[in-house]
């Protein structure tokens, strides 16, 4: 080994050696859905695909087979450990799917007995957060934020980036619950980059790992109310506390804007579904839902192991192949759509996975979605995307189909803006009152408290 970061092709062309598919480079980060369906059409079911690297995998297209493979660890393993490419020495410490893929003692890489009491003092853990308290948390940091914007607007049309504001508050809901209010700079950028599947994502996994463990060990030292004091008191480890935080934290935070995202530019995007949400004929809860089937925040997820020679859709798939979950495309597969099932009450998405491996935050993270939008909506009523849903930017990594940017704008008259304690004007905290525009009266309009 030279010790030289390894090189990648260009990937100009989506299709690579043997004539397969690339799930990196132009074609894929413009239109992964596309890219899907094109393989369905040749494929089937199961699609042989090249991951960053040409590295060699499968993609599960069908929603039956998504199931199959999720559910069933003995066949189909968490543990990269048996992946051959890993055996092989094809992927290098640097190499962008090693933050994702290299084995660590931890929930996501283990089966069996041991996956099962690391899954129950997870979810015991996070038990002891009730939904009342991540609620507070997350209408707490939505208000933070849109007190930001509105105080920020000058004179003109208000506007702002959702996606900005969907990736700042899901991120410090997750570091309040870890205790971790004062770690969002350092950690905001490397945690995107960490599960891109880019150059940089191995040196920024180093760093996630490195903030971790001085949390860990500032807990150890003075424990508290947080999730990280709380595993440590279940008996985890150091390095498995440290490694559960990391993954919990890449698995609740981008998925969970994105999801934000999504059902934002689904429902606010399109006036007869604005007009739906807003007349209560569906709730935040069910628009949630729907957008789990339509345009679920994860559209892949890695990854799946054989522990042996094995069938699959027809396929052989030899010991030591990687099987990526086709999340997006399972959601879409027409086998799954053809019961005529209302997919809004539908809990067959794989969306939050399936199985032994499935995720044990599903109803936290809905109910931090749910939660957001519908704060959103109360702080600022007229809340509305100033692009068409089509026209925004978006790039795929492998794992999710991000969203570049989100503007959104809405009537300067009906904000409303929670005020801090300021004695010079005898407010109390919390107190909320309707934002004058510049062409306004200066007297404004109390509103009712809503604790």
């Amino acid at each position: 080994m030279s010790g030289q970061p390894p090189t990648y092709p260009p990937a100009i062309d989506p299709i690579g050696p043997d004539g397969l598919h690339r799930l990196y480079g132009p074609e894929w980060e413009a239109d992964p859905m596309a890219v899907f369906e094109k393989l369905r059409a040749e494929y089937g079911a199961l699609a042989p695909v090249l991951l960053p690297g040409d590295v060699h995998a499968w993609l599960v297209l069908g929603h039956r087979e998504n199931g199959l493979v999720a559910g069933n660890a003995s066949v189909f393993s968490r543990d990269p450990r048996n992946w051959k490419a890993m055996k092989d020495g094809l992927i290098t410490h640097d190499h962008p799917l090693a933050p994702v893929t290299r084995w660590q003692r931890l929930l996501v890489f283990v089966d069996g007995l041991e996956h099962r009491w690391m899954r129950d003092a997870v979810i015991e853990s996070l038990k002891k957060f009730e939904q009342r308290g991540v609620r507070r948390l997350v209408v707490q940091h939505t208000d933070e934020a849109i007190d930001e914007l509105v105080a920020g607007v000058g004179h003109g049309e208000p506007r702002a980036d959702l996606v900005g504001l969907a990736n700042r508050v899901s991120l410090k809901v997750v570091l309040s619950l870890f205790g971790m209010d004062d770690y969002f700079d350092a950690l905001s950028a490397d945690m995107h980059e960490m599960i891109s599947g880019g150059t940089g994502a191995a040196a920024a996994g180093a760093r996630v790992t490195a903030t971790f463990q001085d949390v860990v060990e500032q807990r150890k030292q003075s424990p508290g109310h947080d999730l990280p004091s709380i595993l440590l008191a279940h008996g985890m480890d150091d390095e498995v506390v440290r490694e559960t935080l990391r993954v919990i934290t890449a698995a609740a935070n981008e998925p969970t804007a994105q999801l934000m995202l999504e059902t934002f530019a689904y429902y606010l995007g399109d006036p007869k579904s604005l007009r739906e949400l807003r007349g209560a004929s569906t709730t935040v809860a069910a628009a949630v839902a729907r957008v789990l089937w339509d345009r679920p925040p994860m559209i892949t997820n890695i990854g799946r192991w054989a522990t042996g020679t094995t069938k699959l859709a027809g396929r052989r798939i030899e010991e030591g192949d990687m099987l990526l979950l086709g999340i997006g495309a399972a959601n879409h597969d027409p086998a799954a759509r053809a019961t005529g099932d209302d997919l809004q009450n539908n809990r067959a998405s794989l969306a939050f996975s399936h199985g032994p491996h499935a995720c044990p935050g599903e109803t936290m993270g809905r109910g931090i979605v749910e939660t957001f939008l519908d704060r959103l909506m109360y702080r600022l009523p007229s809340v509305r995307l100033a692009a068409k849903p089509e026209e925004l930017p978006r790039k795929a990594t492998l794992m999710i189909w991000q969203f570049l940017e989100m503007p959104f704008t809405w009537d300067r008259d009906g904000a409303l803006v929670v005020l801090r304690k300021r004695e010079a004007d005898g407010l109390v905290a919390g107190e909320r009152i309707r934002v004058p525009s510049p062409t306004t009266a200066k007297s404004a309009i109390p509103e009712v408290r809503i604790s």
